[in-house]
Protein backbone atom coordinates (compact mmCIF):
# COMPACT_ATOMS: atom_id res chain seq x y z
CA UNK A 1 0.00 0.00 0.00
CA UNK A 2 2.69 2.15 0.57
CA UNK A 3 4.15 2.39 -3.49
CA UNK A 4 3.36 4.86 -5.43
CA UNK A 5 1.97 2.27 -8.41
CA UNK A 6 -1.71 2.59 -8.36
CA UNK A 7 -2.56 -0.65 -9.87
CA UNK A 8 -0.35 -2.30 -6.80
CA UNK A 9 -2.24 -0.16 -4.44
CA UNK A 10 -5.07 -1.41 -5.91
CA UNK A 11 -4.87 -4.84 -5.72
CA UNK A 12 -3.37 -4.80 -2.23
CA UNK A 13 -6.18 -3.31 -0.90
CA UNK A 14 -8.44 -6.10 -2.89
CA UNK A 15 -6.37 -8.74 -1.10
CA UNK A 16 -6.47 -7.30 2.47
CA UNK A 17 -10.22 -7.17 1.99
CA UNK A 18 -10.23 -11.14 0.87
CA UNK A 19 -8.12 -11.84 3.49
CA UNK A 20 -10.89 -10.35 5.65
CA UNK A 21 -13.46 -11.82 3.79
CA UNK A 22 -12.40 -15.45 4.46
CA UNK A 23 -11.17 -14.88 8.21
CA UNK A 24 -15.22 -13.52 8.85
CA UNK A 25 -16.11 -16.68 6.87
CA UNK A 26 -14.00 -19.19 9.15
CA UNK A 27 -15.35 -17.31 11.97
CA UNK A 28 -18.86 -17.49 11.10
CA UNK A 29 -18.49 -21.12 10.61
CA UNK A 30 -17.20 -21.30 13.98
CA UNK A 31 -19.74 -19.50 15.40
CA UNK A 32 -22.46 -21.34 13.66
CA UNK A 33 -21.20 -24.69 14.93
CA UNK A 34 -21.13 -23.39 18.44
CA UNK A 35 -24.56 -21.71 18.27
CA UNK A 36 -22.88 -18.44 18.62
CA UNK A 37 -25.17 -15.29 17.76
CA UNK A 38 -23.49 -12.12 17.69
CA UNK A 39 -25.42 -9.25 15.73
CA UNK A 40 -23.77 -5.87 15.54
CA UNK A 41 -27.60 -4.04 14.45
CA UNK A 42 -27.57 -0.57 13.02
CA UNK A 43 -29.72 1.56 11.01
CA UNK A 44 -28.01 1.90 7.15
CA UNK A 45 -29.39 3.35 3.94
CA UNK A 46 -29.78 0.33 1.64
CA UNK A 47 -28.96 3.23 -1.35
CA UNK A 48 -25.27 3.23 -0.04
CA UNK A 49 -24.89 -0.50 1.24
CA UNK A 50 -26.79 -2.29 -2.13
CA UNK A 51 -23.86 -0.99 -4.38
CA UNK A 52 -21.03 -2.20 -2.35
CA UNK A 53 -22.80 -5.69 -1.79
CA UNK A 54 -23.68 -5.72 -5.76
CA UNK A 55 -20.11 -4.80 -6.65
CA UNK A 56 -19.07 -7.53 -3.76
CA UNK A 57 -21.29 -10.82 -5.78
CA UNK A 58 -20.55 -9.30 -9.22
CA UNK A 59 -16.90 -10.49 -8.78
CA UNK A 60 -17.59 -13.82 -8.54
CA UNK A 61 -21.35 -14.15 -11.04
CA UNK A 62 -19.14 -12.14 -13.80
CA UNK A 63 -16.53 -14.66 -14.26
CA UNK A 64 -19.20 -17.35 -14.96
CA UNK A 65 -21.40 -14.99 -17.54
CA UNK A 66 -23.68 -14.74 -14.81
CA UNK A 67 -25.79 -11.22 -14.91
CA UNK A 68 -26.93 -9.69 -11.97
CA UNK A 69 -30.64 -7.41 -12.54
CA UNK A 70 -31.43 -5.27 -10.19
CA UNK A 71 -35.04 -4.86 -9.02
CA UNK A 72 -34.60 -1.89 -6.23
CA UNK A 73 -37.95 -1.01 -5.20
CA UNK A 74 -36.86 0.18 -1.43
CA UNK A 75 -33.69 1.90 -1.16
CA UNK A 76 -33.92 3.54 2.51
CA UNK A 77 -33.26 2.89 5.70
CA UNK A 78 -33.01 -0.41 7.10
CA UNK A 79 -31.84 -2.01 11.33
CA UNK A 80 -29.50 -5.03 10.39
CA UNK A 81 -25.88 -6.26 10.88
CA UNK A 82 -24.25 -5.10 7.32
CA UNK A 83 -21.13 -7.44 7.62
CA UNK A 84 -23.79 -10.56 7.86
CA UNK A 85 -26.08 -9.05 5.33
CA UNK A 86 -23.29 -9.14 3.16
CA UNK A 87 -22.36 -12.86 3.97
CA UNK A 88 -26.22 -13.98 3.22
CA UNK A 89 -26.10 -12.71 -0.14
CA UNK A 90 -22.87 -13.79 -1.09
CA UNK A 91 -24.01 -16.91 0.24
CA UNK A 92 -26.97 -17.22 -1.81
CA UNK A 93 -25.35 -16.19 -4.74
CA UNK A 94 -23.16 -18.78 -4.62
CA UNK A 95 -25.83 -20.99 -4.47
CA UNK A 96 -27.17 -19.84 -7.40
CA UNK A 97 -24.19 -19.47 -9.61
CA UNK A 98 -23.92 -22.97 -8.72
CA UNK A 99 -27.10 -23.78 -9.83
CA UNK A 100 -26.03 -22.02 -13.25
CA UNK A 101 -23.21 -24.04 -14.98
CA UNK A 102 -23.88 -22.29 -18.27
CA UNK A 103 -24.48 -18.85 -17.17
CA UNK A 104 -27.61 -17.09 -16.56
CA UNK A 105 -29.06 -14.45 -14.57
CA UNK A 106 -29.18 -13.52 -10.83
CA UNK A 107 -31.87 -11.52 -9.66
CA UNK A 108 -31.95 -9.06 -6.42
CA UNK A 109 -35.28 -7.81 -5.60
CA UNK A 110 -35.61 -5.22 -2.60
CA UNK A 111 -39.13 -3.71 -1.05
CA UNK A 112 -41.10 -2.91 1.28
CA UNK A 113 -44.45 -4.29 1.97
CA UNK A 114 -46.14 -2.63 5.36
CA UNK A 115 -43.92 -3.58 8.23
CA UNK A 116 -41.42 -5.85 6.57
CA UNK A 117 -38.60 -5.47 3.59
CA UNK A 118 -38.04 -7.80 1.62
CA UNK A 119 -35.22 -9.62 -0.19
CA UNK A 120 -35.54 -11.54 -3.19
CA UNK A 121 -33.10 -13.66 -5.10
CA UNK A 122 -34.19 -15.25 -8.06
CA UNK A 123 -32.00 -17.44 -10.62
CA UNK A 124 -32.27 -18.84 -13.96
CA UNK A 125 -30.83 -21.85 -12.73
CA UNK A 126 -31.42 -25.57 -12.69
CA UNK A 127 -34.26 -25.37 -9.19
CA UNK A 128 -34.49 -27.82 -6.96
CA UNK A 129 -36.27 -30.72 -6.32
CA UNK A 130 -39.19 -30.86 -3.65
CA UNK A 131 -36.84 -33.15 -1.47
CA UNK A 132 -33.82 -30.45 -1.79
CA UNK A 133 -36.23 -27.77 -1.36
CA UNK A 134 -37.16 -28.82 1.77
CA UNK A 135 -33.62 -29.92 3.34
CA UNK A 136 -32.21 -27.06 1.94
CA UNK A 137 -31.78 -24.87 5.30
CA UNK A 138 -30.04 -27.67 7.13
CA UNK A 139 -26.93 -27.79 8.09
CA UNK A 140 -24.39 -29.57 6.24
CA UNK A 141 -27.11 -30.62 3.48
CA UNK A 142 -25.89 -30.49 -0.25
CA UNK A 143 -26.34 -31.71 -3.12
CA UNK A 144 -24.54 -32.03 -6.22
CA UNK A 145 -21.22 -30.18 -5.35
CA UNK A 146 -17.89 -30.99 -5.00
CA UNK A 147 -16.86 -28.13 -2.62
CA UNK A 148 -19.38 -26.97 -0.76
CA UNK A 149 -20.03 -27.65 2.95
CA UNK A 150 -23.56 -27.66 3.34
CA UNK A 151 -24.04 -24.56 5.88
CA UNK A 152 -24.35 -21.93 3.10
CA UNK A 153 -28.46 -21.86 3.74
CA UNK A 154 -28.35 -23.28 7.13
CA UNK A 155 -25.93 -19.79 7.87
CA UNK A 156 -28.40 -17.48 5.80
CA UNK A 157 -31.37 -18.97 8.21
CA UNK A 158 -30.03 -18.45 11.31
CA UNK A 159 -29.34 -14.93 10.41
CA UNK A 160 -32.05 -14.30 9.09
CA UNK A 161 -33.99 -15.45 11.95
CA UNK A 162 -31.57 -13.63 14.41
CA UNK A 163 -32.89 -10.71 12.60
CA UNK A 164 -36.18 -11.83 13.81
CA UNK A 165 -36.66 -12.42 10.10
CA UNK A 166 -38.21 -15.42 7.58
CA UNK A 167 -36.51 -17.30 4.67
CA UNK A 168 -38.63 -18.85 2.05
CA UNK A 169 -37.84 -21.46 -0.98
CA UNK A 170 -39.57 -21.21 -3.88
CA UNK A 171 -38.32 -23.74 -6.90
CA UNK A 172 -39.17 -25.74 -9.46
CA UNK A 173 -36.86 -28.23 -11.77
CA UNK A 174 -35.12 -26.76 -14.63
CA UNK A 175 -36.76 -23.51 -14.30
CA UNK A 176 -34.79 -21.71 -11.29
CA UNK A 177 -34.94 -20.74 -7.46
CA UNK A 178 -36.63 -17.87 -5.93
CA UNK A 179 -35.22 -17.16 -2.05
CA UNK A 180 -37.17 -14.40 -0.06
CA UNK A 181 -35.97 -12.94 3.15
CA UNK A 182 -38.36 -10.67 5.28
CA UNK A 183 -36.92 -8.44 8.48
CA UNK A 184 -38.66 -5.83 10.25
CA UNK A 185 -38.60 -2.68 8.71
CA UNK A 186 -37.07 0.40 10.79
Amino acid sequence: NKTDNDEAAEIATKMMKEVDRFVNMTQEVLDFSRGVSDLKLDTVQLSELLPTVVAFIDQDLSKRDIKIKKEFRYTGKARLDSDKTMRVFHNIAGNAADAMPEGGTFTIRIDKKDDRLVFEFADTGIGMTEEVRLRAFEPFFTRGKRHGTGLGLAIVKKIIDDHNGTVEIESEVKRGTTIRLTLPAP
